[in-house]
């Protein structure tokens, strides 16, 4: 937070003129007329501001006056503000971060064969929710809450493919939503600052349908500001684990056991 800005200091000194109170004796002789009085002007700090000015008459040979050294004005030092909190403060702070799912998304691979010939199907979602509870000042006691995946919103490259994976794989009408809730982070640092890559392990329950298995996700996180967080999380489990069948299609003469589990996603802080 940057101090606020002070008031420029403006200062003016006043010169004056005084006599030495010497009588003179005047000569006898006419002054010519006209003679009159000019003003003297003085200019006081002209890069700052323009101050008072004091005039004087003018001697003439008849009356000489002795100018008095004009006074020096000390600037009156300037009232210093209270320094607000610096960046470090602020991203020192405890915060709560949600998974922006513009952003975000879920993804599956899973090989098979098609024919003879082999075939990796890629399967996306993009409506991902959850939140991080971190203090980067203490970075290893974060807390990730439970990641909510619509299992109904997977979408491959093939439509009778979908059709199949929601009704039929998933069954997503009767188990509208797979979870995984962390239990365990392991390998974070003690204090994360801004730019910072850090790599660690997040252990946890995963939910498909009916069936919850604990599984380890592999962590890259990168802090891209004290209010952003950018990372991805992969993993791979075995479809029979969480009874995944899948249901004889002509042409598809195997479907491999293992399935990747890939999930990038971008948090921001809630203000």
């Amino acid at each position: 937070m940057v101090p606020p800005m002070t008031q420029p200091f403006c200062g003016s000194a006043r010169g004056h003129v005084a006599s030495d109170g010497v009588d003179v004796v005047r000569r006898r002789r006419r002054v010519a007329p006209g003679c009159g009085r000019n003003l003297v002007l003085w200019l006081c700090v002209p890069a700052m501001a323009l101050a008072g000015c004091a005039s004087a008459p003018e001697p003439t040979d008849a009356l000489r006056s002795t100018t008095t050294p004009t006074a020096t004005v000390a600037p009156t030092p300037s009232a210093q503000a209270e320094p607000g909190p610096t960046p470090t403060d602020v991203e020192a702070g405890p915060g709560t971060f949600v998974i922006v799912a513009a952003e975000s998304s879920a993804r599956f691979f899973i090989g098979e064969r098609l024919g003879n010939s082999p075939n990796r199907v890629v399967g996306v979602s993009r409506s991902v929710s959850g939140t991080v509870d971190v203090n980067p000042a203490n970075a290893a006691q974060a807390k990730i809450g439970p990641i909510r995946i619509d299992a109904g919103s997977f979408v491959t490259d093939d439509e009778l493919r979908d059709s199949t994976l929601r009704a039929f794989i998933l069954q997503a009408d009767r188990y509208p939503e797979i979870v995984f809730n962390p239990t365990t982070i392991t390998g974070l640092p003690p204090a994360a600052e801004v730019g910072d890559k850090l790599a660690f392990e997040v252990t946890g329950d995963l939910t498909i349908r009916d069936r919850t298995r604990p599984i380890d996700f592999v962590v890259t996180l990168e802090v891209q500001s004290a209010d952003r967080l950018l990372g991805r999380a992969e993993a791979t489990i075995l479809r029979t684990d969480f009874g995944l069948t899948i249901p004889e299609v002509p042409g598809v003469a195997e479907v491999d056991a293992e399935v990747g589990l890939r999930f990038a996603f971008v948090a921001e802080r809630l203000p």
